[in-house]
């Protein structure tokens, strides 16, 4: 059985030619199934914060919700083109802003409704009396944080973008550390399969959380199954 938390040791990770990257990697979780960098949380509820401040503040001066929205998601594409990705590491990471996204909802979902996909998910607190409590019949352990949990947290799904250096060293290191272990794992799992997990990873719900697209991805798809 895999394990529910788990780091690559520095010879089998993607940064041997950027080795003070390695002293910054996250180890990997496993939560309701899906499995991804634990640096996903911090930024669920940090950058998160972050995206609904400046959301909440554009709703201040008239902007419409789907534009509030996507002004927070243009200042974590920022981020992730400066101090929090490519300028920092060589990497800008569409699961970070997926992260990102989805803590924004998170707080957003505290106190009022919101909606995921076709459902609406019930706010999580309640104001009495002036007192925020906890809403009645609430299952924490399913409600609070697992509808914002998803592949899309995934890097390996969720392709990010290397600069040109660390890319072809990515490449390396992927075709020769992971794919046998993908398909042993996963043998009936095909290159159309995943091509068409990574276009639905471009979208949460039909929302756009800032997904850049890029023909010089490093994916399972391009390079565990190419000649």
């Amino acid at each position: 059985a895999q394990p529910a938390r788990y780091k690559t040791g520095y010879l089998e990770s993607i940064f041997l030619v950027f080795p003070t990257n390695y002293l910054t990697i996250s180890s990997t979780v496993n939560l309701y199934g899906t499995q991804f960098g634990t640096d996903k949380i911090a930024h669920f509820f940090q950058q998160g914060y972050t995206y609904y401040k400046i959301y909440n503040r554009a709703l201040a001066k008239g902007l419409a919700p789907d534009e509030a929205a996507q002004k927070a998601v243009r200042w974590g594409q920022k981020t992730e083109r400066t101090f929090y990705g490519t300028l920092v590491s060589g990497v800008y990471s569409n699961a970070d802003l997926f992260a990102n996204y989805v803590g924004m909802k998170f707080y957003q979902g505290l106190t009022r409704p919101v909606k995921i996909g076709n459902n609406t998910k019930p706010a999580v607190l309640l104001l009495k009396n002036g007192i925020w409590t906890l809403a009645e019949n609430a299952d924490l352990r399913t409600f609070l944080i697992k509808p914002f949990i998803s592949n899309h947290l995934n890097e390996a799904l969720n392709p990010s973008m290397f600069i040109k250096g660390l890319r072809s060293s990515v490449r390396r290191t992927v075709r020769k550390q992971s794919c046998q272990q993908w398909l042993k794992q996963y043998p009936n799992l095909s290159q159309t399969d995943l091509n068409q997990t990574l276009e639905g990873s471009k979208f949460w719900y039909g929302e756009d959380y800032g997904f850049t697209d890029s023909e010089n991805f490093v994916t399972i798809a391009n390079t565990c199954f190419s000649n």
